[in-house]
Protein backbone atom coordinates (compact mmCIF):
# COMPACT_ATOMS: atom_id res chain seq x y z
CA UNK A 1 0.00 0.00 0.00
CA UNK A 2 1.32 3.41 -0.95
CA UNK A 3 2.17 5.54 2.05
CA UNK A 4 0.72 9.04 2.24
CA UNK A 5 3.17 11.89 1.76
CA UNK A 6 4.91 12.87 4.95
CA UNK A 7 4.04 16.28 6.41
CA UNK A 8 6.11 19.23 5.26
CA UNK A 9 6.38 22.80 6.61
CA UNK A 10 4.09 24.35 3.99
CA UNK A 11 1.25 21.88 4.49
CA UNK A 12 1.70 22.06 8.24
CA UNK A 13 1.50 25.86 8.18
CA UNK A 14 -1.64 25.78 6.03
CA UNK A 15 -3.28 23.13 8.21
CA UNK A 16 -2.45 25.04 11.39
CA UNK A 17 -3.89 28.21 9.88
CA UNK A 18 -7.11 26.48 8.78
CA UNK A 19 -7.64 24.93 12.19
CA UNK A 20 -6.77 28.18 14.00
CA UNK A 21 -8.68 30.55 11.72
CA UNK A 22 -11.76 28.41 11.04
CA UNK A 23 -14.14 30.63 13.05
CA UNK A 24 -12.76 33.84 11.52
CA UNK A 25 -13.02 32.40 8.00
CA UNK A 26 -16.68 31.48 8.61
CA UNK A 27 -17.45 34.98 9.90
CA UNK A 28 -15.88 36.52 6.79
CA UNK A 29 -17.81 34.06 4.64
CA UNK A 30 -21.07 34.99 6.39
CA UNK A 31 -20.37 38.69 5.79
CA UNK A 32 -19.86 37.89 2.11
CA UNK A 33 -23.09 35.89 1.90
CA UNK A 34 -25.03 38.50 3.85
CA UNK A 35 -23.92 41.23 1.43
CA UNK A 36 -24.95 39.03 -1.51
CA UNK A 37 -28.41 37.97 -0.36
CA UNK A 38 -29.47 41.30 1.14
CA UNK A 39 -32.99 41.11 2.55
CA UNK A 40 -34.23 38.16 0.49
CA UNK A 41 -35.83 36.07 3.21
CA UNK A 42 -35.62 32.84 1.25
CA UNK A 43 -31.83 33.02 1.52
CA UNK A 44 -31.84 34.23 5.12
CA UNK A 45 -28.74 33.08 6.93
CA UNK A 46 -29.20 30.64 9.81
CA UNK A 47 -25.99 32.10 11.21
CA UNK A 48 -25.81 30.06 14.40
CA UNK A 49 -26.19 26.83 12.45
CA UNK A 50 -23.49 27.84 9.98
CA UNK A 51 -21.17 28.96 12.78
CA UNK A 52 -21.65 25.57 14.41
CA UNK A 53 -21.14 23.19 11.52
CA UNK A 54 -18.83 24.96 9.02
CA UNK A 55 -15.75 25.46 11.27
CA UNK A 56 -15.45 21.68 11.83
CA UNK A 57 -15.56 21.26 8.05
CA UNK A 58 -12.63 23.66 7.67
CA UNK A 59 -10.73 21.97 10.48
CA UNK A 60 -11.25 18.64 8.72
CA UNK A 61 -9.96 20.23 5.53
CA UNK A 62 -6.88 21.33 7.45
CA UNK A 63 -6.32 17.77 8.67
CA UNK A 64 -6.52 16.55 5.05
CA UNK A 65 -3.96 19.13 3.91
CA UNK A 66 -1.69 18.10 6.77
CA UNK A 67 -2.00 14.39 6.03
CA UNK A 68 -4.00 13.62 2.85
CA UNK A 69 -5.54 10.28 3.73
CA UNK A 70 -9.28 11.01 3.69
CA UNK A 71 -10.66 14.10 1.92
CA UNK A 72 -14.06 13.94 3.62
CA UNK A 73 -14.17 12.28 7.01
CA UNK A 74 -17.29 10.54 8.26
CA UNK A 75 -17.97 13.21 10.88
CA UNK A 76 -17.54 15.92 8.24
CA UNK A 77 -20.25 14.36 6.08
CA UNK A 78 -22.76 15.04 8.86
CA UNK A 79 -21.89 18.76 8.84
CA UNK A 80 -22.08 18.94 5.04
CA UNK A 81 -25.39 17.08 5.08
CA UNK A 82 -26.77 19.64 7.53
CA UNK A 83 -25.67 22.49 5.27
CA UNK A 84 -27.22 20.89 2.18
CA UNK A 85 -30.53 20.23 3.95
CA UNK A 86 -30.73 23.78 5.32
CA UNK A 87 -30.16 25.25 1.88
CA UNK A 88 -32.55 22.82 0.23
CA UNK A 89 -35.26 23.77 2.70
CA UNK A 90 -34.62 27.45 1.97
CA UNK A 91 -35.06 26.97 -1.77
CA UNK A 92 -31.45 27.18 -2.97
CA UNK A 93 -30.63 25.60 -6.31
CA UNK A 94 -27.41 23.70 -7.03
CA UNK A 95 -25.79 26.74 -8.65
CA UNK A 96 -26.39 28.81 -5.52
CA UNK A 97 -25.03 26.03 -3.37
CA UNK A 98 -21.84 25.67 -5.43
CA UNK A 99 -21.42 29.45 -5.57
CA UNK A 100 -21.28 29.49 -1.77
CA UNK A 101 -18.42 27.00 -1.89
CA UNK A 102 -16.67 29.16 -4.48
CA UNK A 103 -16.87 32.15 -2.11
CA UNK A 104 -15.57 30.00 0.73
CA UNK A 105 -12.70 28.74 -1.43
CA UNK A 106 -11.72 32.32 -2.36
CA UNK A 107 -11.65 33.37 1.30
CA UNK A 108 -9.69 30.28 2.36
CA UNK A 109 -7.16 30.74 -0.45
CA UNK A 110 -6.68 34.43 0.29
CA UNK A 111 -6.12 33.85 4.00
CA UNK A 112 -3.74 30.94 3.48
CA UNK A 113 -1.64 32.83 0.93
CA UNK A 114 -1.30 35.63 3.48
CA UNK A 115 -0.33 33.06 6.11
CA UNK A 116 2.42 31.61 3.90
CA UNK A 117 3.74 35.06 3.14
CA UNK A 118 3.83 35.94 6.83
CA UNK A 119 5.61 32.68 7.63
CA UNK A 120 8.12 33.25 4.83
CA UNK A 121 7.15 30.03 3.10
CA UNK A 122 5.73 31.51 -0.11
CA UNK A 123 9.02 30.93 -1.90
CA UNK A 124 8.69 27.15 -1.70
CA UNK A 125 6.85 27.06 -5.01
CA UNK A 126 6.67 23.29 -5.49
CA UNK A 127 5.46 22.64 -1.96
CA UNK A 128 2.97 25.53 -2.18
CA UNK A 129 1.56 24.16 -5.44
CA UNK A 130 1.20 20.67 -3.95
CA UNK A 131 -0.45 22.04 -0.81
CA UNK A 132 -2.99 24.10 -2.75
CA UNK A 133 -3.74 21.14 -5.01
CA UNK A 134 -4.62 19.19 -1.90
CA UNK A 135 -6.66 22.11 -0.61
CA UNK A 136 -8.63 22.38 -3.84
CA UNK A 137 -9.15 18.61 -3.96
CA UNK A 138 -10.57 18.68 -0.44
CA UNK A 139 -12.86 21.60 -1.21
CA UNK A 140 -14.11 19.91 -4.39
CA UNK A 141 -14.78 16.67 -2.54
CA UNK A 142 -16.76 18.54 0.10
CA UNK A 143 -18.73 20.33 -2.59
CA UNK A 144 -19.53 17.02 -4.31
CA UNK A 145 -20.73 15.51 -1.03
CA UNK A 146 -22.95 18.52 -0.35
CA UNK A 147 -24.45 18.48 -3.85
CA UNK A 148 -24.97 14.72 -3.57
CA UNK A 149 -26.98 15.20 -0.37
CA UNK A 150 -28.91 18.01 -2.06
CA UNK A 151 -29.92 15.78 -4.99
CA UNK A 152 -30.76 12.94 -2.64
CA UNK A 153 -33.17 15.26 -0.83
CA UNK A 154 -34.48 16.57 -4.16
CA UNK A 155 -35.37 13.06 -5.32
CA UNK A 156 -37.04 12.33 -1.99
CA UNK A 157 -39.08 15.55 -2.21
CA UNK A 158 -40.07 14.90 -5.82
CA UNK A 159 -41.30 11.44 -4.90
CA UNK A 160 -43.31 12.86 -2.00
CA UNK A 161 -44.66 15.61 -4.26
CA UNK A 162 -45.79 13.07 -6.85
CA UNK A 163 -47.64 11.10 -4.19
CA UNK A 164 -49.22 14.25 -2.79
CA UNK A 165 -50.32 15.41 -6.25
CA UNK A 166 -51.95 12.06 -6.95
CA UNK A 167 -53.72 12.05 -3.59
CA UNK A 168 -54.78 15.66 -4.11
CA UNK A 169 -56.05 14.94 -7.61
CA UNK A 170 -58.07 11.96 -6.37
CA UNK A 171 -59.52 14.02 -3.53
CA UNK A 172 -60.33 16.96 -5.81
CA UNK A 173 -62.07 14.77 -8.39
CA UNK A 174 -64.14 13.11 -5.66
CA UNK A 175 -65.08 16.36 -3.91
CA UNK A 176 -66.10 18.16 -7.10
CA UNK A 177 -67.87 15.18 -8.65
CA UNK A 178 -70.34 14.77 -5.79
CA UNK A 179 -71.95 18.24 -5.81
CA UNK A 180 -71.88 18.43 -9.61
CA UNK A 181 -73.63 15.06 -9.89
CA UNK A 182 -76.31 16.23 -7.45
CA UNK A 183 -76.77 19.45 -9.42
CA UNK A 184 -76.86 17.51 -12.68
CA UNK A 185 -79.63 15.22 -11.38
CA UNK A 186 -81.66 18.28 -10.36
CA UNK A 187 -81.19 19.81 -13.83
CA UNK A 188 -82.47 16.60 -15.43
CA UNK A 189 -85.50 16.63 -13.15
CA UNK A 190 -86.25 20.22 -14.12
CA UNK A 191 -86.33 19.17 -17.77
CA UNK A 192 -89.47 17.14 -17.02
CA UNK A 193 -92.68 19.02 -17.70
CA UNK A 194 -94.47 17.61 -14.66
CA UNK A 195 -91.75 18.98 -12.38
CA UNK A 196 -91.74 22.39 -14.06
CA UNK A 197 -95.49 22.56 -13.57
CA UNK A 198 -95.05 22.22 -9.79
CA UNK A 199 -93.64 25.45 -8.35
CA UNK A 200 -92.73 23.82 -5.05
CA UNK A 201 -90.75 21.02 -6.74
CA UNK A 202 -89.04 23.56 -9.01
CA UNK A 203 -87.94 25.56 -5.99
CA UNK A 204 -86.65 22.42 -4.25
CA UNK A 205 -84.53 21.36 -7.21
CA UNK A 206 -83.27 24.90 -7.78
CA UNK A 207 -82.23 25.01 -4.12
CA UNK A 208 -80.32 21.74 -4.59
CA UNK A 209 -78.51 23.22 -7.60
CA UNK A 210 -77.76 26.44 -5.74
CA UNK A 211 -76.47 24.66 -2.62
CA UNK A 212 -74.23 22.30 -4.56
CA UNK A 213 -72.77 25.03 -6.75
CA UNK A 214 -72.14 27.08 -3.60
CA UNK A 215 -70.35 24.10 -2.05
CA UNK A 216 -68.24 23.72 -5.18
CA UNK A 217 -67.34 27.41 -5.02
CA UNK A 218 -66.34 27.06 -1.37
CA UNK A 219 -64.20 24.07 -2.25
CA UNK A 220 -62.42 26.04 -4.98
CA UNK A 221 -61.82 28.91 -2.53
CA UNK A 222 -60.35 26.48 -0.01
CA UNK A 223 -58.08 24.97 -2.66
CA UNK A 224 -56.90 28.47 -3.59
CA UNK A 225 -55.99 29.12 0.04
CA UNK A 226 -54.00 25.89 0.10
CA UNK A 227 -52.28 26.79 -3.18
CA UNK A 228 -51.39 30.22 -1.79
CA UNK A 229 -49.74 28.60 1.21
CA UNK A 230 -47.74 26.28 -1.06
CA UNK A 231 -46.63 28.91 -3.59
CA UNK A 232 -45.74 31.60 -1.07
CA UNK A 233 -43.41 29.48 1.05
CA UNK A 234 -40.34 30.64 -0.89
CA UNK A 235 -41.64 34.14 -1.49
CA UNK A 236 -42.35 35.58 1.92
CA UNK A 237 -40.80 38.30 4.00
CA UNK A 238 -41.03 38.25 7.76
CA UNK A 239 -43.71 40.40 9.41
CA UNK A 240 -44.16 41.36 13.07
CA UNK A 241 -46.61 39.11 14.87
CA UNK A 242 -48.64 42.14 16.00
CA UNK A 243 -49.09 43.22 12.37
CA UNK A 244 -50.29 39.76 11.33
CA UNK A 245 -52.84 39.61 14.18
CA UNK A 246 -54.08 43.14 13.52
CA UNK A 247 -54.71 42.28 9.86
CA UNK A 248 -56.66 39.17 10.83
CA UNK A 249 -58.78 41.25 13.21
CA UNK A 250 -59.34 43.91 10.54
CA UNK A 251 -60.43 41.25 8.07
CA UNK A 252 -62.92 39.69 10.50
CA UNK A 253 -64.10 42.84 12.28
CA UNK A 254 -67.38 43.13 10.28
CA UNK A 255 -68.33 39.51 11.09
CA UNK A 256 -67.42 39.97 14.76
CA UNK A 257 -69.40 43.21 15.04
CA UNK A 258 -72.42 41.67 13.33
CA UNK A 259 -72.44 38.81 15.85
CA UNK A 260 -71.51 40.86 18.89
CA UNK A 261 -68.11 39.25 19.51
CA UNK A 262 -65.24 41.29 21.00
CA UNK A 263 -61.82 40.81 19.39
CA UNK A 264 -59.07 41.25 21.98
CA UNK A 265 -55.35 41.57 21.27
CA UNK A 266 -52.99 40.99 24.19
CA UNK A 267 -50.96 44.21 24.59
CA UNK A 268 -47.95 42.16 25.74
CA UNK A 269 -47.33 40.33 22.46
CA UNK A 270 -43.64 39.43 22.10
CA UNK A 271 -41.63 41.51 19.62
CA UNK A 272 -41.03 38.78 17.07
CA UNK A 273 -41.36 38.28 13.34
CA UNK A 274 -42.84 35.30 11.53
CA UNK A 275 -43.25 34.10 7.96
CA UNK A 276 -46.80 35.40 7.68
CA UNK A 277 -48.92 33.39 5.30
CA UNK A 278 -49.35 30.13 7.20
CA UNK A 279 -49.92 31.81 10.56
CA UNK A 280 -52.34 34.27 8.91
CA UNK A 281 -54.37 31.44 7.39
CA UNK A 282 -54.43 29.60 10.71
CA UNK A 283 -55.46 32.63 12.77
CA UNK A 284 -58.08 33.58 10.18
CA UNK A 285 -59.71 30.17 10.54
CA UNK A 286 -59.41 29.96 14.33
CA UNK A 287 -60.85 33.43 14.91
CA UNK A 288 -63.65 33.07 12.34
CA UNK A 289 -64.65 29.75 13.90
CA UNK A 290 -64.62 31.33 17.36
CA UNK A 291 -66.97 34.03 16.08
CA UNK A 292 -69.29 31.52 14.41
CA UNK A 293 -69.40 29.25 17.44
CA UNK A 294 -69.89 31.93 20.05
CA UNK A 295 -72.09 31.00 22.99
CA UNK A 296 -75.35 32.89 22.47
CA UNK A 297 -76.19 32.43 26.16
CA UNK A 298 -73.21 34.54 27.25
CA UNK A 299 -73.72 38.32 27.35
CA UNK A 300 -70.15 39.16 26.28
CA UNK A 301 -68.65 36.67 23.82
CA UNK A 302 -64.98 37.30 23.03
CA UNK A 303 -61.93 36.02 21.16
CA UNK A 304 -58.46 36.79 22.50
CA UNK A 305 -55.04 36.35 20.88
CA UNK A 306 -51.89 36.19 23.02
CA UNK A 307 -48.43 34.71 22.51
CA UNK A 308 -45.23 33.61 24.22
CA UNK A 309 -41.66 33.58 22.95
CA UNK A 310 -39.24 30.74 23.65
CA UNK A 311 -35.77 31.76 22.38
CA UNK A 312 -33.39 29.09 21.10
CA UNK A 313 -30.58 31.50 20.21
CA UNK A 314 -30.14 35.27 20.40
CA UNK A 315 -32.35 35.79 17.36
CA UNK A 316 -34.21 32.53 16.60
CA UNK A 317 -36.88 30.83 18.68
CA UNK A 318 -40.36 29.33 18.87
CA UNK A 319 -43.43 31.54 19.01
CA UNK A 320 -46.47 30.02 20.75
CA UNK A 321 -49.65 31.82 19.67
CA UNK A 322 -52.89 31.23 21.58
CA UNK A 323 -56.38 31.90 20.20
CA UNK A 324 -58.84 31.61 23.07
CA UNK A 325 -62.61 32.12 23.17
CA UNK A 326 -65.51 31.69 25.57
CA UNK A 327 -67.71 29.93 23.02
CA UNK A 328 -69.64 26.68 23.06
CA UNK A 329 -66.50 24.49 23.23
CA UNK A 330 -65.72 21.25 21.41
CA UNK A 331 -67.04 17.91 22.69
CA UNK A 332 -64.30 15.58 23.87
CA UNK A 333 -65.25 12.90 21.33
CA UNK A 334 -64.75 15.42 18.50
CA UNK A 335 -61.32 16.74 19.48
CA UNK A 336 -59.27 13.97 17.90
CA UNK A 337 -61.04 14.53 14.57
CA UNK A 338 -61.19 18.32 14.49
CA UNK A 339 -58.37 18.70 11.91
CA UNK A 340 -59.70 16.04 9.55
CA UNK A 341 -61.12 17.07 6.20
CA UNK A 342 -64.89 17.57 6.28
CA UNK A 343 -65.20 17.01 10.00
CA UNK A 344 -67.46 19.55 11.70
CA UNK A 345 -67.97 19.57 15.45
CA UNK A 346 -71.18 21.65 15.34
CA UNK A 347 -72.94 21.20 11.98
CA UNK A 348 -76.20 22.25 13.60
CA UNK A 349 -74.85 25.76 14.25
CA UNK A 350 -73.09 26.69 10.99
CA UNK A 351 -72.98 25.31 7.46
CA UNK A 352 -69.67 24.69 5.75
CA UNK A 353 -67.35 22.15 4.15
CA UNK A 354 -65.22 21.44 7.21
CA UNK A 355 -61.95 22.15 5.36
CA UNK A 356 -60.71 25.26 7.14
CA UNK A 357 -58.86 23.67 10.05
CA UNK A 358 -57.39 20.97 7.82
CA UNK A 359 -55.99 23.64 5.51
CA UNK A 360 -54.71 25.68 8.46
CA UNK A 361 -52.82 22.72 9.88
CA UNK A 362 -51.39 21.81 6.48
CA UNK A 363 -50.16 25.38 5.90
CA UNK A 364 -48.48 25.43 9.32
CA UNK A 365 -46.83 22.07 8.76
CA UNK A 366 -45.36 23.38 5.52
CA UNK A 367 -43.44 25.88 7.66
CA UNK A 368 -42.47 23.30 10.33
CA UNK A 369 -45.23 24.54 12.63
CA UNK A 370 -47.65 22.56 14.74
CA UNK A 371 -51.10 23.13 16.19
CA UNK A 372 -53.14 21.68 19.04
CA UNK A 373 -56.12 22.66 21.15
CA UNK A 374 -57.69 22.58 24.59
CA UNK A 375 -61.45 22.85 25.03
CA UNK A 376 -64.24 22.46 27.52
CA UNK A 377 -67.89 22.32 26.51
CA UNK A 378 -69.70 25.42 27.71
CA UNK A 379 -66.47 27.19 28.66
CA UNK A 380 -64.63 27.73 25.38
CA UNK A 381 -61.68 26.64 23.27
CA UNK A 382 -58.03 27.61 22.96
CA UNK A 383 -56.02 26.81 19.83
CA UNK A 384 -52.23 26.81 20.16
CA UNK A 385 -49.82 27.36 17.28
CA UNK A 386 -46.07 26.83 17.59
CA UNK A 387 -43.99 28.22 14.75
CA UNK A 388 -40.40 29.31 14.35
CA UNK A 389 -39.71 33.04 14.27
CA UNK A 390 -36.99 35.56 14.92
CA UNK A 391 -36.61 38.30 17.48
CA UNK A 392 -37.05 41.86 16.26
CA UNK A 393 -34.44 42.91 18.83
CA UNK A 394 -31.66 40.91 17.15
CA UNK A 395 -29.01 42.96 15.37
CA UNK A 396 -29.11 42.99 11.59
CA UNK A 397 -32.71 41.74 11.48
CA UNK A 398 -34.85 44.67 10.28
CA UNK A 399 -38.60 44.08 10.34
CA UNK A 400 -40.00 42.69 7.11
CA UNK A 401 -41.79 45.24 4.97
CA UNK A 402 -43.63 43.08 2.44
CA UNK A 403 -47.25 42.29 3.02
CA UNK A 404 -49.26 39.12 2.61
CA UNK A 405 -52.14 40.95 0.94
CA UNK A 406 -50.99 40.07 -2.59
CA UNK A 407 -50.55 36.40 -1.68
CA UNK A 408 -54.11 36.26 -0.40
CA UNK A 409 -55.77 38.60 -2.88
CA UNK A 410 -56.49 35.94 -5.46
CA UNK A 411 -57.46 33.26 -2.97
CA UNK A 412 -59.90 34.78 -0.48
CA UNK A 413 -61.92 37.87 0.24
CA UNK A 414 -62.02 37.18 3.95
CA UNK A 415 -64.32 34.16 3.69
CA UNK A 416 -63.17 31.13 5.64
CA UNK A 417 -64.52 27.65 6.00
CA UNK A 418 -65.68 26.58 9.42
CA UNK A 419 -64.11 23.68 11.33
Amino acid sequence: MQKPPSPNPVRTALADALEREADAIVREWLDCLRARVGTRTIFALPEKALENHIPPVLQSLGAFVRLPIEAVRAETIGHLRMHALIRKQQGYDVQELMLEFDYLAEIVTSRLLAELETAGLDGHLKEVAQAFNLLNSGLRAMGFVTVGVYWEKEEEMQGALSRRLKEFGDMLAHEIRQPLQAASVSVEMLREERVRADAEQCKRYLDVIDNNLTSTGQLVDSICLLAAAESARSDQDYLPLATIVERVFEQLAPMAEDRGVALILDPELPEVELLPLSIHLALLNFVSNAIKYRDAAKPEPWVRIAADWRPKTADIGACIVRVADNGVGIPIEARDHIFQRHFRAHPEIEEGLGLGLSIARHALQQNSGRVWLESEVGEGTTFFVEIEGRSMKAKGKPPGEASIDDALANSTNGDTDDD
